[in-house]
């Protein structure tokens, strides 16, 4: 029985562990998502989300298992140009979480607005305008918040650029 409960346990975290990351394959132009595998030929990156922190790990290269932060958070110094970098990798991934954003609004308007059609609601129907109201509010706060970040990591930016040159 304790067999049992343990390979129970282990499965179930097993499958835990893989709801909060997949793979992402990119072949030119064209990107798949999976959980699974990817196709041959595809440049293979896992995508890891936990506490609200997402992490990318490029599969085809051979990496160090140590977590980068750790290693910054110990040297306790930081050279101006990985500074630089760090700033411009997020200021990349903040765009790409808006545009993710939009992508995510279009889906859920699209669904309200299916429902509302199936569902033979009057388009002008109160109920109807405030969830498309919810939405646009919703998603436009996150790509303000996220907007508001990146003037403030560009500016960040241009000031530690300035003076590195002088």
């Amino acid at each position: 029985m304790a067999r049992f409960a343990v390979t129970l346990l282990m499965l179930f975290f097993s499958h835990a562990a893989l709801a909060n990351s997949f793979l992402k394959c990119t072949l030119g132009e064209k990107v798949v998502y999976t959980q699974t595998t990817c196709p041959n030929g595809y440049k293979r990156q896992q995508i890891e989300y936990q506490s609200g922190i997402i992490n990318e790990i490029d599969l085809d290269k051979e990496s160090s298992k140590e977590d980068p932060l750790k290693v910054l958070l110990r040297k306790g110094t930081v050279s101006r140009e990985k500074l630089l970098k760090l700033i411009r990798s997020e200021i990349i991934r903040l765009k790409r979480e808006i545009s993710f954003n939009k992508v995510v609004k279009s889906g859920e308007l699209q669904e309200i607005e299916r429902n509302r059609y199936w569902q033979d609601i009057p388009a002008d129907n109160p109920k109807y305008l405030d969830k498309i109201q919810q939405i646009h509010q919703h998603f436009d706060s996150l790509n303000a918040i996220n907007q508001a970040k990146i003037k403030a990591l560009s500016k960040h930016y241009l000031q530690i650029d300035e003076n590195s040159k002088s």
